[in-house]
């Protein structure tokens, strides 16, 4: 489960002291809206990051977020959605499963623990949080993806049992965000920038002329998150000040067909998992022209829905990146199987 958004908010520096609490479904049986895994962060003023069903659990979360951040015990919530056990819940809301939630106060230990992995996860690398529970207290641990243990904590409380079981874990792994890098700092790489940060890519911007951060374009580009890197210079040193590599995604979009062109010759042999390139079809035959088109290149870029302007553009670009990254997520998951003995 994609927790990116979640890792972001609480690593930000003015949302280190505001009660929230982190819910995550730890089991599900029958049909679930979300899987184990995904979770929800609650601020106790209502506000939330993510969702772990269609609407139909969130209120009642967030009616016990106060409890949790009082007493700071971590709190084990069942609901029974299917519709012959209880018309309220049932499948008249699209779910018809049962789901346990985890409610935890997000600080201290637990905080400092999220914080870490998303800071690993900026550095590509693919982290793990194990909850394990019992009787009157949850351990923690976070792991590398070589199952060392690089970071633990333990938060006790009463009654923290499985109604089912008297005890249970769950692992959460959390992959590593890939890297995007916009060619061109114009209105189209700064929307896409945005959606792109939300859906857990590291954005970089790169380019080779100066940021003007005068007028209009400026001042869209300062709305911009700042955990959006800006880079310049010419298309061959910006490959040799990335180091681009097998797993980056690239778009290029400065709207300057020489430099777009030459940034594209020198990006395909590389062999980047996303090459995609912005403009009609007659401007990408023309940016094409000459040059060997593998299969990691899409031109243009982008799902076909029609979409204009720098806010539908990023829509459609940023569905195609997650296209792509499931692809190769599920390529990797499958090879790992693949390789398992017998």
């Amino acid at each position: 489960m994609d927790m990116t958004p979640i890792l972001v908010e609480l690593a930000a520096d003015h949302r280190s002291e505001v009660p929230a609490v982190l819910a995550t479904i730890i089991r599900v049986s029958g049909h679930s809206y979300r899987k184990e895994g995904a979770a929800m962060l609650i601020y106790a003023s209502g506000r939330r990051v993510g969702s772990l069903s269609p609407g139909c659990l969130e209120e009642d979360l967030q009616a016990r977020v106060g409890e949790v951040l009082e007493s700071g015990f971590p709190v084990m919530v069942s609901y029974n959605l299917r519709s012959e056990e209880d018309a309220i819940w049932g499948e008249t809301v699209g779910c018809g499963g049962e789901i346990t939630v985890l409610m935890e106060a997000v600080r201290d230990g637990l905080l400092r623990l999220l914080r870490e992995a998303d800071r690993r996860m900026q550095f590509e690398q693919t982290i793990a949080l194990c909850r394990k529970w019992g009787g009157s207290g949850i351990d923690y641990k976070l792991m590398d993806e070589e199952g060392l243990v690089v970071d633990g904590d333990v938060v006790n409380g009463p009654n923290i049992t499985d109604a089912e079981r008297r005890e249970g874990s769950l692992i959460c792994i959390w992959p590593p965000k890939p890297r995007l890098i916009l060619f061109g700092d114009g209105q189209d790489a700064a929307a896409i920038a945005k959606i792109a940060g939300d859906i857990g890519f590291r954005v970089v911007i790169a380019d080779w002329r100066e940021r003007d951060m005068e007028g209009e374009r400026g001042r869209y580009l300062a709305n911009l998150s700042t955990n959006v890197a800006f880079v310049m210079g010419t298309p061959q040193e910006l490959i040799d000040k990335l180091q681009l590599g097998i797993k980056d995604y690239l778009i290029v979009c400065s709207h300057q067909l020489r430099h777009d062109r030459e940034m594209l010759s020198r990006a395909i042999p590389v062999g980047l998992r996303y090459i995609g390139l912005l403009g009609s079809r007659s401007r990408v035959a023309q940016l094409l022209e000459g040059l060997d088109r593998s299969t990691n290149v899409y031109a243009p870029m982008g799902l076909p829905i029609s979409a204009e302007g720098p806010q539908e553009i990023a829509v459609s670009a940023a569905a195609q990146l997650i296209a792509v990254r499931a692809a190769a997520r599920h390529a990797v998951q499958t090879s790992k199987e693949e390789a398992k003995p017998g």
